[in-house]
């Protein structure tokens, strides 16, 4: 961000908030899922990963323009930011 134009106290405090987030691991558990997901849905094993991410760590809401807007995998609602 500071290549960007931003001051760097500023690109600090952006980042800063990411800190507060939970870190899912990829342990065996969430791979595993994956595998799951990617065969019970015909997800790519990249959007498996990050579903079974988000399951893991209890989201109820994922953002992202890779998935179904509005639909709903294991208890995780899909949300496109980029949607009209």
């Amino acid at each position: 961000m500071v290549r960007k134009g931003l001051e760097p106290s500023v690109s600090a405090d952006l980042i800063s908030n990411y800190l507060a987030w939970e870190v899912i691991e990829n342990r065996e558990w969430v791979f595993r899922n994956a595998l799951a997901f990617q065969s019970e849905l015909g997800l790519s094993f990249w959007d498996a990963s990050i579903l079974a991410a988000a399951v893991t760590g209890g989201v109820e809401e994922l953002w992202s323009e890779d998935f179904q807007d509005g639909r709903t995998y294991h208890g995780v609602r899909i949300v496109n930011p980029f949607k009209d």
